[in-house]
């Protein structure tokens, strides 16, 4: 898991890991104003590594400060999304693999490869098409979620 940055010692050893030396990059499938996410394969099995997938999606937030563009809160935002994908565990919520600050100065998140794509993808390609959903769909989905919210509820605190 991320290691919690003490401002009083040196990040140098938290940013030791060379990405390219543990993933082959296939194809870039987003991006945006914080970073990228990659479709990539492992390049030897780790420890570290949990998952049987051969595919796994990198989302990277490029953290250099210089940039402008990753302040401190989207670096805790992202750290919190790592940490709260690693405790969830359940058939209908994309598997956590790892996470790991690299040497190119990225917050690295890997997760399983979900070849169909993600419900917000799949939203989005409907409305972009036209197509309504069928109840049914939408039923099934609801439950899905309802069901994975009921496995991991501990993990997740509402404010009313």
């Amino acid at each position: 898991m991320l290691k919690q940055l003490n401002r009083s010692e040196p990040a140098l050893h938290i940013n030791e890991i060379d990405v390219n030396d543990k993933y082959k990059f296939l194809k870039q499938i987003g991006k945006g104003s914080y970073g990228e996410v990659w479709l990539v394969v492992p390049l030897r099995h780790s420890s570290s590594i949990k998952s049987n997938t051969k595919q796994h999606v990198l989302k990277r937030l490029d953290l250099r400060q210089q940039s402008n563009q990753a302040t401190q809160n989207d670096l805790e935002g992202a750290e919190r999304e790592a940490k709260l994908l690693s405790t969830l565990k359940h058939p209908n919520i994309v598997a956590y693999i790892e996470s790991f600050r690299s040497n190119d100065n990225f917050l690295n998140i890997v997760m399983a490869y979900c070849e169909g794509g993600d419900l917000y993808t799949k939203l989005k390609e409907r409305k972009a098409n036209k197509q309504p959903l069928a109840e049914n769909q939408i039923v099934e989905w609801f439950v899905q979620i309802c069901m994975a919210l009921q496995v991991n509820k501990k993990n997740f605190k509402i404010k009313i």
